[in-house]
Order: structure tokens, then C-alpha cells, then sequence
């Protein structure tokens, strides 16, 4: 008889975790939008990695690393959309992956290579809902490419000669405009900016995503 209470403990214990965990995956509240809170990365400092691009265009741009999943909305200098790496991890992803779709609509999470998992969570950004789905038949953004790929090495020089430290992901938002992601020389993460470069290195545009 102990042995079967102590059975149905595990059982019930088992379900509360499964049922808290799709509760957060598929809750109609919306998750990282409205509210954004952004309290976490202001002790983050910069480690191996640099967030990545994930999309951009010329008016919006979405990354992805320690910072957990931002958008930013370049036209009214807002995080519309924020997920922590601690949130997104809770998905079940220990070390997660993500991809965007080509549209910028969709964020997905895996936790590996999206060719070798057969599901995967899509976070819907108007919306801010999560779902699990299929991996089949999903278009990503193609658009990030190395800086050395799509400028020239002056071009480089003197983004380097800026003073402060760059991804070296970029992606053409438009014919001759180069969007790339930085922060300051001293590695804070909440000097995170995304700047919009010429085809000669120079600085059109920054946008402070954390002020």
C-alpha cells in the first residue's frame, strides 16, 4: 500500500510539471509583449558570443542570444517583442536555437538543428502566442550573411575603427544600407544598439534597444 502512495506522489508530481509547462506553451495570454521587462540584462555583461540577427528590414530587426528573443521596431524605437533565454528554456530547450520566418512574423525555437527535429515552438509575434508544431515545409530568413560577404574590407575597417564591438553578421535592408548589431567597448549587453551602415562603413542610423 506504501508503495503505491508513493507511486501515485511521483504520478501527480509528473502531471502538475507536464500541465505547468503547457500552460506556459500554449496559454492564450500573450507571452513578451505589452509589458516588456527588460530588468535582467542590465548585470549581463558580454561573453563568448555576440546576439545574432535573426531578421531585419528597414524597419524592424530580431535577435536572438544571452538577451533571450527581441524585436525592435526601428520607426518607433521599441522592443515590441521580448522573450528571456530563462523563458524560452522552459520550452524544454536547454540550449535552444532559433530561426525566423521570412516575413519576420514567426520566431521558431528547436533544440538543435531544425533538419533533425521533427517539432519544433513557433512564437507568433503580433500575437505573441506560443505553439508546438511540425518542422516540415517552414521558410526562414535567408538574409544574414558574414560582413565580409557583403562589404568591402575598408568598409569594415572603419566599422572597427568605431570604438565599439561588433557582430560580424549583417544584413542588407536595402540597396546600400547595411544593418549590424554592437555594443560598447566596455561589454555591457544593455548598451545593445542595431546601426544601419553605408556601403563605406559609416554610420546612417543607431538605435539603443535598451534606452
Amino acid at each position: 500500500m506504501k508503495r503505491n502512495k508513493i507511486l501515485l506522489g511521483v504520478i501527480a508530481a509528473v502531471l502538475v510539471i507536464a500541465v505547468a509547462a503547457a500552460v506556459f506553451i500554449t496559454s492564450s495570454q500573450r507571452a513578451g509583449v505589452g509589458d516588456i521587462n527588460t530588468d535582467d540584462v542590465e548585470t549581463m555583461i558580454f561573453g563568448a558570443e555576440m546576439p545574432a540577427i535573426q531578421y531585419a528590414d528597414e524597419n524592424k530587426v530580431i535577435i536572438f542570444g544571452d538577451v533571450g528573443l527581441i524585436a525592435y521596431d526601428m520607426e518607433k524605437s521599441e522592443i515590441t517583442n521580448r522573450l528571456s533565454l530563462g523563458e524560452i528554456k522552459k520550452l524544454g530547450y536547454e540550449m535552444p536555437l532559433c530561426h525566423v520566418s521570412s516575413d519576420g512574423k514567426k520566431a521558431y525555437f528547436s533544440p538543435g538543428m531544425i533538419d533533425a527535429c521533427e517539432y519544433l515552438y513557433e512564437y507568433d509575434l503580433p500575437s505573441g502566442r506560443l505553439k508546438r508544431i511540425s518542422s516540415a515545409n517552414r521558410e526562414f530568413f535567408m538574409g544574414v550573411k558574414d560582413s565580409t560577404e557583403i562589404m568591402s574590407s575598408d568598409a569594415l575597417k572603419r566599422i572597427d575603427g568605431d570604438g565599439d564591438i561588433f557582430s560580424s553578421l549583417m544584413v542588407e535592408i536595402k540597396d546600400g544600407e547595411y544593418l549590424g548589431i554592437g555594443i560598447n567597448a566596455d561589454g555591457k549587453m544593455n548598451t545593445l544598439q542595431a546601426v544601419v551602415f553605408d556601403s563605406e562603413g559609416n554610420r546612417i542610423k543607431t538605435c539603443k534597444i535598451f534606452d
